[in-house]
């Protein structure tokens, strides 16, 4: 029984991220700007989920260990990863889809590209290490 909650360790965080996001792009009282947050949160719930889900995979005991039977220390290595992932990219992500949806001429452009800028060398930053 317990394996069976297991699975489901991914999905709250994810899931309130893409509701809250769903209500707020749905608003009839909604400005553009709240729109464009209720957007970005849609966008990167999926994101969160799946990062999350495969996080779960390398645990102690999880799949990685106990099926594919992956050292430790390549797990822990893969765990943070995982974890600068969600904690880093993910946020700047949002910034990103939120800004492409909310066009304000004096900040959007820019504030879009400099988070643009950051996931992408987080990502080069990320397949280095």
């Amino acid at each position: 029984m317990a394996r069976d909650c297991d699975r489901l360790l991914a999905v709250p965080w994810p899931l309130l991220l893409a509701l809250l996001g769903w209500r707020l792009e749905a608003s009839l009282a909604a400005t553009p700007f709240t729109k464009a947050i209720g957007h970005g949160a849609l966008e990167v719930a999926f994101a969160l989920f799946a990062l999350r889900a495969f996080r779960l995979l390398c645990i102690p005991g999880g799949v990685a260990d106990r099926h594919f039977r992956w050292s430790s220390q390549t797990l822990r290595t893969i765990r943070r990863h995982f974890d600068w992932v969600i904690w880093f990219l993910v946020p700047v992500g949002f910034v990103v889809y939120a800004m492409h949806n909310y066009r304000h001429a004096t900040y959007s452009d820019s504030l879009e590209r400099i988070a643009l800028l950051v996931v992408m060398v987080g990502t080069a930053f990320l397949s280095c290490a």
